[in-house]
């Protein structure tokens, strides 16, 4: 590896241990929250697609969960104390539709993105200071939706906690995006492609992080920021670490889609195991004290510094002999 290489993966590690340590210093305690008011696409989606049109299948999806169980959302209400949120069809809090764009009308598929989500929510309905407003989206922006500069969704879901907090909205949570060059949809694509795909996704979650900094500050809100980048990032370095012994194929088209250990569930969504730890991650992230999970998030990324630069060292040492 050069020292360009080195330098930037120092850079980027010390970054994602920056975002880690920010979530540790909020001070509201879990009990505090009421319930769960969710905003989003297929990730947070736990039926509204499926009882519109039937998809995903289920099965051998879960219930219409895109996944083969519970998804991240149900497993922080768990951690929580409150209610799962159920879909907005049925009933529910749950506004998240799969395929959902960041901005306003509809998607690729038809269903509404995250901003007509937001208004049909508040056509009736306004929030509390006690619900936990999450809104995850940014994917299908550059994954269906052919956008290539990260500054758009950014805004748009700037406007959209603007929009909530507006309608009494006091908590939020915004969790960024993994590497999208790093899923198994994407990760036999041609190099220059991945990488195009992963610099979006450092970009948004860049801007992201600041935007919703100067959020917090200027409409006097919280705002939980569950760093899924570094999450997944080092759950792919280390993956035995995290329970996973497959951080690359899709279960779902394996020859055994019961099997255990996998990451990935199809080929863009998460498994119901990794959903676990995303809920935790994402639990973590609203209390004050750090958790197994958060403190794990915070060494492996230094231990794999560690690691290159040991290994590093020593071929040079070795070259040196030579």
């Amino acid at each position: 590896m050069t020292m360009h290489g080195r330098s930037r993966i120092t850079r980027h590690l010390a970054w994602i241990v920056v975002l880690a340590l920010t979530t540790l210093g909020t001070s509201l305690q879990a009990g505090d929250i009421t319930g769960i008011v969710a905003f989003g696409d297929s990730l947070s989606d736990t039926g509204n697609t499926y009882l519109a049109i039937g998809y995903p299948p289920s099965p051998p999806y879960y219930q219409g969960h895109y996944s083969n169980g519970p998804i991240w959302l149900e497993y922080l209400a768990g951690q929580l104390g409150v209610a799962a949120p159920t879909p907005s069809l049925a009933g529910g809090t749950d506004n998240a539709w799969g395929g959902a764009e960041t901005g306003n009308g509809t998607s690729f598929m038809g269903t509404p993105n995250i901003g007509s989500q937001i208004s049909t929510y508040l056509t009736s309905n306004t929030l509390s200071s006690t619900q936990l407003v999450t809104i995850w989206g940014g994917a299908n922006d550059f994954l269906n939706g052919g956008q290539t500069d990260p500054t758009v969704p950014v805004a748009n879901l700037a406007t959209e906690i603007t929009t909530l907090a507006a309608a009494g909205g006091k908590l939020f949570m915004v969790p960024n995006l993994p590497l999208l060059g790093d899923i198994p949809a994407t990760n036999t694509m041609p190099q220059p492609v991945r990488d195009g795909l992963n610099a979006l996704s450092l970009g948004f979650d860049m801007l992201l992080h600041n935007e919703l900094n100067t959020l917090q500050q200027s409409l006097g809100i919280t705002i939980y920021q569950p760093n899924i980048e570094a999450l997944f990032e080092n759950v792919i370095a280390n993956p035995t670490a995290y329970g996973f012994t497959n951080v690359t194929d899709a279960l779902l088209y394996s020859s055994d889609p019961t099997a255990p250990g996998y990451l990935f569930w199809d080929t863009v969504h998460p498994t119901t195991a990794a959903g676990q730890i995303i809920g935790e991650v994402a639990f973590a992230s609203m209390v004050p004290e750090p958790s197994s999970m958060t403190l794990l998030l915070i060494a492996a990324p230094l231990a794999l510094l560690a690691w290159r630069r040991r290994a590093a060292s020593h071929i040079t040492r070795s070259s040196a002999q030579g």
